[in-house]
């Protein structure tokens, strides 16, 4: 047995222990959560790779990423649990989101991510063998390795989806950004790690809370003060430096940062290790027995897609609503979440947003484009729109439409009616 299947086989063991899909955060109840997504193996002979790429997207999801080692263990987990011996038995393997179509032997994942910047599992004899061009979509055979097929080929003996997870549908959990918060009352005081153990039995992939932002911190206090928590009520989060001194990382090993305006981590205290969040302050200064009225829990949630500037200066987090509104309803809808309706600010992004759209359906989002002050800015960050590549071909046509959707066909803005409904894709900036 290799180690891949070894540590395959300890993840089926430990999904078969945990609780229904539905709780997990899998808005589709034929979805299993393993990793940190949601996945589905249906074995079922006689599908494209389009075709079995849009049963994927009917649930809400795609055809399965293995990118990195989680998510490779995950997607054989979930073939094993859906095959009746409990292993890869396909002799021609099943479709996964690999594919080659937009440049040949550039090999990228359903969601945008390069196979040079990932894992790879062609093996030294698995190589893809494309001589003629046109095996350009990718299976996992039942050795374990990726095998490129034509992607009209009808051979595959099923296909593997992954759905991005959301918050625990039970719980109270709220959303912010690419994390869901939920936070616990407690009639007696909890110490520092029994709070952390709580956490975990709420959700498998919770932790004592990571605030990592303001606006993380912010949320966290209105939650406070929704719960009836007064100013001088206190809650666990994550941060500790019990291990080293003056070091403070959470429970995932990250490492915990001070944030600008806040008093957290302002002073090294020997005996007091633990952290406590208030209504004005983080405090550093505690036991871990402390005198907590709760706690507050976290789980990081992956991106749909995110872009980085070649200069690294920037990095963005897409998430994409697929549910038809109105300009208006769709930025509020972003705005729920932390989020803001997308700018497009560089040629980068804008090449690989278009191209997200175009391989994945999804026509005419709305972005945060809008002439309704009078000219043509991003709404959200109130800059103007200063990249006139980013339009379409004569655009924006003054036809008296105030708002910009990216148009899959032709790779631009193109101005609408602002009333009209579509989908939209979220944004906001990891840094």
């Amino acid at each position: 047995m290799t180690q891949l299947q070894f540590l395959a086989a300890l993840l089926v063991i430990s999904v078969a222990r945990q609780t229904q899909a539905q709780q997990l955060g899998c808005t589709n109840s034929d979805y299993i959560y393993l990793g940190s997504k949601c996945y589905k193996t249906v074995l079922e002979p006689g599908k494209t790779y389009c075709e079995a790429k849009n049963v994927c997207k009917s649930d809400g999801g795609r055809l399965a990423a293995m990118a990195t080692p989680v998510e490779a263990i995950a997607v054989l987990s979930s073939i094993a649990l859906a095959s009746s011996e409990g292993t890869v038995q396909q002799q021609h393997g099943l479709w996964i989101g690999l594919n080659d179509k937009k440049e040949e032997n550039v090999y990228e994942w359903e969601d945008g991510r390069k196979v040079s910047d990932t894992i790879d599992l062609f093996g030294e004899q698995e190589e893809p063998n494309n001589p003629t061009g046109y095996e350009d979509c990718g299976r996992i055979q039942q050795n374990m390795w990726w095998t490129m097929w034509t992607c009209r080929d009808t051979s595959a003996e099923g296909y593997v989806c992954e759905m991005v997870t959301d918050c625990p549908s039970s719980g109270n959990w709220a959303r912010l950004r690419n994390k869901c918060f939920h936070l616990a009352k407690t009639s007696n005081e909890v110490d520092f790690f029994h709070a952390q153990g709580l956490c975990q039995q709420q959700h498998p992939q919770a932790n004592l809370a990571k605030i990592e932002s303001m606006s993380e911190l912010n949320r966290i206090v209105s939650v406070m003060m929704d719960a009836g928590l007064g100013s001088n009520d206190a809650l666990w989060f994550g941060a500790t430096d019990f291990v080293s001194e003056g070091s403070f990382i959470y429970p995932d090993g990250s490492a915990a940062l001070p944030l600008s305006g806040s008093h957290v981590f302002s002073a090294a205290n020997e005996d007091k290790d633990f952290s406590l969040v208030k209504q004005n302050e983080w405090l550093t200064e505690a036991w871990d027995y402390g005198d907590a009225s709760g706690y507050v829990c976290s789980i990081d949630l992956s991106c749909q897609l995110s872009w980085q500037a070649v200069d690294n200066s920037t990095k963005s987090c897409y998430m994409f609503n697929e549910q038809y509104m109105d300009w208006y309803e769709a930025k509020a809808k972003c705005e729920d979440i932390g989020m803001h309706l997308v700018a497009i600010e560089t040629s980068d992004e804008h090449q690989l947003l278009a191209q997200y759209i175009k391989d994945n359906g999804i026509p005419y989002p709305w972005t945060a484009g809008n002439v309704l002050s009078g000219s043509w800015q991003w709404d959200g960050l109130d800059l103007p729109m200063n990249l006139p590549s980013v339009w379409a071909p004569n655009q924006p046509y003054p036809n008296g439409f105030k708002c910009a959707y990216l148009n899959a066909n032709s790779g631009g803005l193109q101005t609408y009616n602002c009333n009209d409904a579509d989908e939209s894709i979220c944004e906001f900036r990891l840094y």
